[in-house]
């Protein structure tokens, strides 16, 4: 039997209020079932990571069979408790410590504050 080969992938989530570690998890999990069944998320071996709150970003793995999957996932993913939520996969990489400096560097996170202020108005 091969060894899983796991990828790692950054998320964004922008919203009015913080998500919580919790709620990134169950926000993508539940999009995953709703649209691939109970079986399709078993085969895609969704975990958590790393989660930032202060960057608001997560660190998922996964299967690297199940890239596209997630990734199709997060498109439909547009509000969290009936307030607007922008969900977005920024970085796909091989190991966690990447994924990590990725996500902690603040060279990359232009993107996420302009998109926070068209959000919240600030």
């Amino acid at each position: 039997m091969k060894k899983e080969r796991v990828r790692y992938l950054t998320v964004r989530f922008i919203s009015q209020k913080d998500i919580s570690e919790k709620d990134a998890w169950f926000i993508l999990a539940t999009e995953i079932k709703r649209l691939f069944g109970v079986t399709g998320a078993a085969k895609v071996g969704l975990y958590l990571s790393y989660f930032d709150p202060q960057n608001q970003g997560g660190v998922f793995r996964m299967s690297h069979q199940s890239v596209h999957l997630i990734r199709a996932s997060i498109c439909f993913i547009h509000s969290h408790h009936s307030q607007p939520l922008y969900v977005y996969s920024e970085y796909l990489t091989g190991s966690l410590k990447k994924a990590k400096e990725y996500l902690c560097n603040r060279n990359y996170h232009d993107r996420y504050y302009v998109l926070k202020k068209k959000l919240v108005g600030r």
